[in-house]
């Protein structure tokens, strides 16, 4: 072949690939075949049409949730550090600190606040849905900053923070919060103030970080050790400056109060079992009653509990709070004055998979029950009626 001719047909190929570039650049890779003679002109293009139905198109900033009125639902999957219900469900995502709310009726969810708070692993809502504690782990220690929960971009988010390490926080009202502070091998209790933001004293104890529960003027506050397999274990209410003792020290002991009701879970015969103290009367109960798993219900004078068929034995309690275990739960009603429990509800039958219930919580207005799955954290919805 002669020199012009190779010289000519390399510079016939360099062009061809220069062409192939741009039209790559211009178009991107095509999917299929006909889409090169589509765009050469060679086709007359089609236009593609995309039918959306109705009821999938949502208002922007809303989701909607699967939910098909079902005995049990899941309504996230979100993992949450704590939630309330007021008229609606809110709740804090675990890890962000995003704020949600689910609107049952309407089958909707909506994020209302955009305050990012890293490592959320707990929240704690005041009664009216003003206010929310959110509660971080760096390292070993805890932070603890409360925030508005409905807030807006650009708005102060943060109200205010907590000492480091605050624990048994609650809320009064919307205006008082509770915490306490162990430190120098004593625990100090104190009430914040959100408005003037400063704290008074309220009680000091020798136990070492006590589970709190605040109660009110009329319920009292109340205070028990953590649960422990090989030490006895106390439950005291807190009059003035004085711990009078309302139950026998017993191995492994928690306890679980609200309204009108306390109910105290121990280990007797290698095994778990309760006392409700209710109105002046002491009465065995059938079921073991563990506090994140139980919700009071007043409407029907007795407790709501998730607990296993069987017995639970010693070492459960501890196991279960160290995450070495996992409790699958069936879903019980007990009554206070006959202490006898009934099964409610098969909760794996139900939903299909291991359900660990923690963190209950009960609406008799609406006559629903939530409660979190303690290996994902995510929020369920159990209908009573």
């Amino acid at each position: 072949m002669k020199r012009p001719t190779l010289i000519a047909t390399g510079i016939v190929i360099i062009l061809f690939m220069v062409g192939i570039w741009v039209y790559l650049l211009a178009y991107g890779a095509p999917k299929q075949t006909s889409e090169v003679f589509t765009n050469l002109g060679v086709f007359e293009p089609v236009e593609e049409i995309r039918t959306i139905e109705p009821e999938l198109l949502e208002e922007e900033g809303v989701t909607n949730l699967a939910l098909d009125g079902s005995k049990l639902e899941q309504l996230t999957t979100k993992a949450v550090a704590g939630y309330i219900f007021s008229g609606n469900v809110f709740y804090v995502e675990r890890g962000t600190g995003y704020i949600f709310e689910i609107d049952i009726a309407s089958k909707t969810e909506r994020q209302i606040s955009p305050i990012t708070v890293p490592q959320a692993a707990s929240a704690v809502f005041s009664p009216n849905n003003t206010k929310v504690a959110i509660t971080s782990y760096t390292g070993y220690e805890s932070h603890s900053v409360l925030l508005p929960t409905y807030n807006e971009v650009g708005e102060e988010a943060r109200l205010a923070s907590l000492p480091v390490n605050a624990q048994n926080i609650a809320f009064e009202d919307d205006e008082t919060l509770y915490y306490t502070i162990t430190e120098d091998g004593r625990t100090f209790a104190y009430a914040y103030n959100t408005k003037t933001l400063k704290s008074s004293q309220l009680f000091t104890t020798p136990l070492i970080d006590p589970v709190v529960y605040w109660g009110n003027q009329v319920e009292g506050i109340y205070v028990h050790t953590k649960p422990s397999t090989n030490a006895e274990g106390y439950v005291y209410e807190v009059q003035g400056s004085s711990f009078v003792p309302v139950f026998e020290g017993a191995k492994g002991l928690t306890a679980f109060r609200q309204a009108v009701a306390t109910i105290v879970t121990y280990i007797e015969d290698a095994k778990y079992r309760s006392t409700a103290l209710w109105v002046g009367y002491t009465i065995d109960q059938a079921l073991a009653v563990i506090p994140e798993k139980c919700v009071v219900d007043m409407v029907m004078l007795g407790t709501w509990c998730a607990a296993p068929v069987d017995a639970i034995p010693a070492s459960y309690l501890e196991d279960w709070y160290k995450g070495a275990i996992t409790s699958e739960d069936q879903l019980w009603y007990t009554q206070f004055e006959t202490g006898q429990s009934i099964q409610m509800a098969n909760l794996s039958e139900l939903s299909g998979r291991t359900i660990d219930v923690s963190s209950m919580k009960i609406n008799t207005e609406d006559g629903h029950i939530l409660f979190t799955n303690k290996p994902d954290a995510s929020l369920w919805l159990y209908r009573i009626k």
